[in-house]
This record gives C-alpha cells, sequence and structure tokens, in this order.
C-alpha cells in the first residue's frame, strides 16, 4: 500500500512540475497536495525527497509573492501527522523561506505584507498543535516581525491585512488569559504564558488610520 501511495504523490508531483506553469494553479495543486498528504493513513516512502522536490517546485515560483505563499504552504509537509514523518528542523527552514520571500514582496508591492500575516497565522496554527521545534519564542519572533512589517507599511496596508492581524493577536491574546486561568487551576502548562504579545501594542496607532488601503 505504501508503494501504492508513493506512486500516486510522485505522478501528482510530475504533473506540478512538468505540466502546470501558471502560478495560481501550481499553488492551487500544491494546495491539494499538500492537503492529501495530511489526510493520508499510510506515509509515502522517501517522504524527505517528496519533500525537496515540493519545496524546490515553490522557489521556482515566477514571483516572491507566490512564492512565500508556497513556502507557507508546504511547511505543512514537515509536520504530517505522522510522527515518523516530520522533521522539525527543515519545517522552520521552509517557514524562514517564507518570510524571507515575502520580505522581498513587499519592495515590489508594499500591499503584498499581508503574506506576513498569513505566516503568522501559520505558526500560531503549528503552535496551537504542539509542533515540534514551533515554540514560543518562534511564535514571539513571527509576532514580532509581522508588526514590525505592518507599522513600516503604514497607511498602505490593506484592511483585510489588518483585520486578519488583530483577529490572530485576539485569539492569542484570549489563549494567554485561558492559561493563566489552567495555571491557576493546577495545569502546568504553560506554553502561551511565554509567548511576547508586547509587539501588539505598537499597534493602536494603524486602527484609526482613515486611508488604510481597502
Amino acid at each position: 500500500l505504501a508503494k501504492l501511495c508513493s506512486s500516486c504523490v510522485d505522478k501528482a508531483l510530475v504533473c506540478l512540475e512538468e505540466d502546470i506553469s501558471k502560478q495560481e494553479a501550481r499553488l492551487c495543486g500544491l494546495q491539494l497536495f499538500v492537503g492529501t498528504l495530511q489526510q493520508m493513513k499510510v506515509g509515502p516512502e522517501e517522504p524527505a525527497k517528496l519533500r525537496q522536490r515540493a519545496v524546490a517546485l515553490c522557489g521556482k515560483m515566477l514571483s516572491k509573492r507566490f512564492q512565500s505563499k508556497a513556502f507557507c504552504l508546504c511547511c505543512e509537509l514537515f509536520w504530517l501527522p505522522q510522527p515518523e514523518l516530520q522533521d522539525p528542523d527543515n519545517g522552520l527552514l521552509c517557514l524562514r523561506r517564507a518570510l524571507q520571500s515575502a520580505d522581498r514582496a513587499i519592495h515590489s508591492d508594499p500591499s503584498d505584507v499581508g503574506l506576513f500575516v498569513d505566516i503568522l497565522n501559520e505558526v500560531a496554527r503549528l503552535f496551537a498543535k504542539g509542533a515540534g521545534q514551533v515554540s514560543p519564542a518562534v511564535l514571539s519572533k513571527t509576532v514580532g516581525l509581522c508588526v514590525q512589517h505592518i507599522r513600516y507599511i503604514g497607511s498602505r496596508v490593506p484592511v483585510e491585512s489588518m483585520r486578519a492581524l488583530h483577529a490572530i493577536l485576539a485569539d492569542l491574546a484570549a489563549k494567554q488569559v485561558d492559561s493563566v486561568e489552567a495555571v491557576m487551576a493546577g495545569d502546568a502548562n504553560v506554553s502561551y504564558l511565554e509567548v511576547d504579545l508586547r509587539p501588539a501594542e505598537q499597534l493602536t496607532t494603524l486602527q484609526s488610520l482613515p486611508d488604510v488601503k481597502a
């Protein structure tokens, strides 16, 4: 069964590598590819090679915007449900490449600052499910980077990106409150209490800007 799964996965990757050239279609294909691997009960053979090919495909996207989206998506491949298929260290490298591509993207189009919000959302989601190596320090640093870039772009930040960021930060703050209550009740899990949300306080001046880009 594992060989059959590996054959199907390989053919899907070949299709993405050789038959699909448009960025939008390739990104959609990667979404389906990653989603399928997450749902598979039997892991493919040689998962490291599959991840390498998928990451290489991300780097071949023509724009930094799509590269960032693709790297952010493919980091899921390093935290598949089966523990034996996980590779947290390289997963963090994939997230770092997503951040690097996002940083380059905003130099061409400041409205792409939403890429940082997408990456923060992914890191927060991985942290919530206890993904290996996604520590409070990693989440804190991602929060800081996201806020830093949002403040740098200023009034050019798209409204939907600002709303998404505030929703993520509000959720993290709520989980910190829940963690305080859990600790008081005797639960030793304090992971959310170690996440630094102080950079979020710097966003208050952006909330009332009338000319935030719609």
